[in-house]
C-alpha cells in the first residue's frame, strides 16, 4: 500500500476583527492559516502571544486551536488578515481504489511559521483571494498550483527552521561535554537535555559532527589529557581522574587507541605545533623549534627566514584574521595561544590547546614553559644566561652614563593614539625598567609598574610623563607616523626635557614587538648603542 500526504485549499477569505477591549475567542475545527495584512492587535495562542503591528505574522493553527484577539494597548486599528482553510489528507492506494483519509497527526505547531517568507506569502494570498472569485477552471488550477507554492514556502522555511534548532541542540550537547568531561556522560543524558529521543540524538550527532557520540566524547577527554601531560606533572592515574576515566589503564589504552601511541611516548615526541601569537613564535623559533603554522612580524620573520623556509611554515602576519580556519586546513598536534584568545573553544575542538596568561606569567616563565612542553629546557637555560650576562655588562656600563636621578619614558604611537608603556608590556619595557633597572617617571611608577601594561593618554598629557630619555615606536600600520609627525612638530612635544636635550631614540616597531631572548638580545644592542652615542 502506497502512501503520500495532500493538501488542499478549502477556503481563503478575507477576514477583519475590529478593535476591541474584551477577548475576542475563536476555535479553529480544521487546519487555518492566518496571514496578517495590517493593522495592530494581539493574538493569543496556547497561551502565547503574538503583535503583528511589530512585524508581519504568519499563525499556523491546527483542529481544535483556540485563538484569542483582541487589541493592543494604545491601538485602536484591529486586524485584517487572510484566513485559510487547509485539508490534510493520507493519500491510500489499495488494490481496487484510491482512498483519502484525514490526517490525525499536527502539520505543524501551532504558532507562528514562516517569518522570513512573510512578503512572499502575503502576495501570494493576496493574488489567490482574487482568484477564489472568479468560476472557470483555469482559475481553480492556478488557485490550487499558487496555494502549493505557498505550502512549498512554509514547508522549506519550517525544515531549515528545524535543521537550526536541531545544529543548536547538538552544539549545545558538545558545550556540555567539552565543561564536563570529567563527569560520567552517557547518550541518553544527552538526548534528554536536547528534548530528543537517543536514536534520533544519535543520527543527528553523526549528521552534524561526521563522527558518532562516544568518538566525540573520547576525543574531547583525550585533548584534555595531552594537555594536563604537557602542562602538569600530575601522575597518569590523577590525569586520568581529571578527563572521566577510571583509572590509568583505561586512560592508556584510550590514548592509544587514539593517538597511536603511549602517554609517556606523546610526552617525547616532537610535535606539529601551531602558534597563535607571534610571541610564541618568536620563543619557538629561538629554541630551534619550527612551527607549521605561526602568526608573525616581519622582524621575527627575517631574523629567522632559513628555518622557516626549511621547515615550510605557513606564516601570517599579525593582521591576519580567520586564523582558526588556517589552524584547521594544517591540522597540528598542538595549538599554542593566550588565555584571552577570544575563539579558545574553537580552537580547543581542534586539537590539544595550551594557553597561557599574559598577565599571571613574566616573559622569562612564559618562555620556560614553552621550553618545557618542547623538551628544550638546556637550550633555553642557555639563552636566557646568556642574555642575563650581556644585561648585567650593559647596567655597568650605564652606570656612568646614565645618572641615578635621571629617567626613561617609554611610548608607542598608533594613529589619533598615545600609549605610554609600563615594565610588563614590551615595546623594551622589560629590558629598560626591570633587567636595566632605569628609572621611569614617577606617574609611570605609579600607574603601570604594578601590573598595567600600558595607558592611552591625549598629547596634552605628555609633559606630565616627562623624562630624561624618551623611546619611541611608532605602528606604520595602525596609522601611527603621521600622528607621530604632528606630534613631533608640536610645541608640547619641543619643550619636553629629553627633545631638548636631544635624548629621544625612534626604535623600529618590529624589533621592538616580541620578547623572546634573541629578540632582547637584538633591542638590549640598540638601546646600548642610543645610551652610548
Amino acid at each position: 500500500m502506497n502512501t503520500q500526504h495532500v493538501y488542499t485549499l478549502e477556503n481563503i477569505k478575507l477576514t477583519e476583527y475590529p478593535p476591541s477591549a474584551s477577548r475576542v475567542k475563536r476555535t479553529f475545527e480544521v487546519c487555518t492559516l492566518l496571514i496578517v495584512v495590517h493593522g495592530a492587535g494581539e493574538i493569543w495562542i496556547d497561551n502565547k502571544s503574538y503583535y503583528p503591528n511589530k512585524s508581519g505574522s504568519v499563525l499556523f493553527c491546527n483542529p481544535g486551536t483556540v485563538v484569542y484577539f483582541t487589541e493592543e494597548n494604545g491601538h485602536n486599528q484591529g486586524l485584517l488578515l487572510y484566513q485559510l482553510t487547509i485539508g490534510a489528507y493520507h493519500r491510500l492506494e489499495l488494490e481496487d481504489r484510491v482512498v483519502y483519509e484525514p490526517m490525525q497527526r499536527s502539520l505543524y505547531e501551532n504558532g507562528e511559521v514562516a517569518s522570513q517568507c512573510y512578503h512572499q506569502l502575503k502576495e501570494i494570498a493576496e493574488s489567490m483571494e482574487l482568484m477564489s472569485h472568479e468560476q472557470s477552471a483555469s482559475s481553480s488550477f492556478k488557485l490550487q498550483m499558487r496555494f502549493n507554492e505557498m505550502m512549498s514556502l512554509i514547508a522549506e522555511e519550517y525544515e531549515a527552521s528545524r535543521q537550526e534548532l536541531s545544529r543548536t541542540a547538538i552544539e549545545r550537547a558538545i558545550l556540555y561535554m567539552e565543561n564536563h568531561y570529567d563527569e560520567d556522560i552517557h547518550r541518553d543524558q544527552l538526548a534528554r537535555m536536547a528534548g530528543l529521543n537517543s536514536e534520533y540524538f544519535s543520527r543527528l550527532f553523526k549528521k552534524e559532527t561526521g563522527r558518532n557520540f562516544s568518538k566525540r566524547l573520547t576525543e574531547i577527554r583525550i585533548n584534555r589529557a595531552q594537555e594536563f601531560l604537557l602542562t602538569s606533572r600530575a601522575s597518569l592515574r590523577e590525569i586520568a581522574e581529571r578527563v572521566g576515566y577510571k583509572n590509568e589503564f583505561y586512560l592508556s589504552r584510550k590514548f592509544k587507541e587514539t593517538t597511536g601511541i603511549s602517554p609517556s611516548l606523546y610526552l617525547h615526541k616532537p610535535k606539529r605545533i601551531a602558534s597563535v601569537s607571534s610571541h610564541f613564535t618568536a620563543c619557538l623559533l629561538a629554541l630551534g623549534v619550527t612551527p607549521v603554522l605561526a602568526k608573525i612580524n616581519p622582524f621575527i620573520k627575517e631574523l629567522f627566514k632559513g628555518s622557516l623556509q626549511e621547515g615550510s611554515t605557513y606564516t601570517l602576519d599579525l593582521h591576519t584574521f580567520h586564523f582558526n580556519q588556517m589552524v584547521a586546513e594544517t591540522s597540528p598536534d598542538l595549538i599554542l595561544c593566550y588565555d584571552t584568545y577570544r575563539e579558545l573553544g574553537e580552537l580547543k575542538r581542534m586539537a590539544p590547546t595550551i594557553s597561557l596568561s599574559l598577565t599571571k606569567l613574566s616573559w622569562r616563565e612564559q618562555f620556560r614553559f614553552i621550553a618545557e612542553i618542547v623538551n628544550a629546557e638546556e637550550a633555553a637555560k642557555e639563552l636566557l644566561d646568556g642574555l642575563d650576562e650581556k644585561v648585567e655588562q650593559a647596567r655597568k656600563l650605564l652606570v656612568d652614563k646614565v645618572a641615578r636621578h635621571e629617567t626613561v619614558l617609554i611610548i608607542e604611537i598608533w594613529k589619533d593614539k598615545i600609549m605610554v608603556i609600563g615594565d610588563s608590556g614590551g615595546r623594551g619595557g622589560q629590558l629598560i625598567y626591570k633587567m636595566l633597572k632605569l628609572s621611569p617617571p614617577q606617574l609611570v611608577r605609579s600607574e603601570l609598574c604594578a601590573g598595567e601594561w600600558y595607558k592611552i593618554i591625549p598629547l596634552e598629557e605628555l609633559p606630565l610623563y616627562a623624562a630624561d630619555y624618551i623611546f619611541v615606536t611608532i605602528y606604520e600600520e595602525k596609522g601611527g607616523e603621521p600622528y607621530a609627525a604632528k606630534i613631533m612638530s608640536s610645541e608640547i612635544w619641543n619643550n619636553l626635557p629629553a627633545v631638548r636635550k636631544n635624548r629621544v631614540y625612534v626604535n623600529d616597531h618590529g624589533t621592538f614587538y616580541n620578547w623572546d631572548p634573541v629578540s632582547m638580545h637584538m633591542q638590549l644592542e640598540l638601546l646600548m648603542h642610543h645610551f652610548m652615542s
